[in-house]
């Protein structure tokens, strides 16, 4: 059977009730567990969890492998908008992955954080099989607040940092090219990838002898009736895209008010 991976940001998900920006009770967090099982990811990219026990009352510690990005707990942040006396909280990238799933752990990808204690870092896997090197994970939650051309134009403060970001990942691309190991770069960009002519999307994807593919090309998201342009991606090198299973990029309909963003799915033949 295929392998099914899924990225989620599932929005502000603490250790504890009732703190944070997203004040949540035990019924909430069954409300999302009981989603992921629905979904049967085999294995799941998160962004915007608190810490390793946070993403435990999600996934259940008996059937799943927590792996959670290293960077150092921020603690309360800033107050949360709208929310006198409840501040924002640690927020980290991670995998978790159903027991008996052979992976390596990669060093974080903490470049990402730039010189920012904030800036999520990104969490690396690499998924194998009877010992050898199938599949490389790279979970990722980039700085918020440039999505598109309107930022831009409008010269915001986020863009500066994201571009930065982008180097970085363009980087470890060409990195990852020169290696053996098909990958998958999957979470929160938080940029309109798929919008013609993308800065991001053209620094990702320079290198024609070896193209990158992006599972949300030309498909309108629905989360959000807002927003019908995804900023949550799969990005396949061309090895991984040939394990891709055709037609399987799926989002996933959100179950309530929050998590804010919707699941996204895709299936790779390993």
């Amino acid at each position: 059977e295929p392998l099914k991976v899924m990225a989620w940001n599932v929005e502000h998900l603490n250790e504890s009730n009732g703190v944070g920006c997203v004040p949540r009770t035990d019924s909430d967090y069954a409300v999302i567990s009981q989603q992921i099982k629905k979904i049967e990811p085999d294995v799941v990219a998160f962004q915007e969890v608190e810490n390793a026990a946070a993403a435990k009352r999600i996934f259940d510690p008996s059937e799943w492998q927590i792996v959670f990005s290293k960077r150092a707990n921020t603690g309360p942040g800033s107050e949360c908008r709208g929310l006198e006396g409840q501040h924002l909280r640690h927020l980290g990238t991670g995998f978790a992955l159903l027991k008996g799933l052979e992976f390596e752990r990669n060093p974080d990808f903490d470049e990402l954080g730039l010189t920012d204690d904030f800036l999520r870092w990104g969490t690396d896997i690499t998924l194998k099989r009877e010992g050898k090197e199938v599949l490389r994970l790279l979970s990722i939650h980039l700085k918020s607040g440039c999505w598109g051309p309107p930022q831009d134009q409008q010269r915001s403060s986020a863009c500066p940092p994201l571009r930065a970001q982008s180097t970085l990942l363009a980087a470890w691309v060409q990195d990852r090219t020169r290696e053996n190991t098909p990958y998958v770069i999957l979470g929160d960009f938080n940029r309109r990838l798929g919008l013609a002519g993308d800065w991001m999307w053209s620094e990702l994807n320079a290198d024609r002898e070896h193209p990158l593919h992006l599972l949300d090309q030309n498909i309108k998201a629905k989360c959000d009736p807002r927003y019908i342009d995804f900023i949550d991606h799969f990005v396949l090198d061309d090895r991984a895209f040939k394990l891709y299973q055709a037609g399987s990029f799926k989002e996933i309909p959100r179950v309530g008010d929050y998590p804010d963003h919707c699941a996204i799915t895709a299936e790779f033949h390993l």
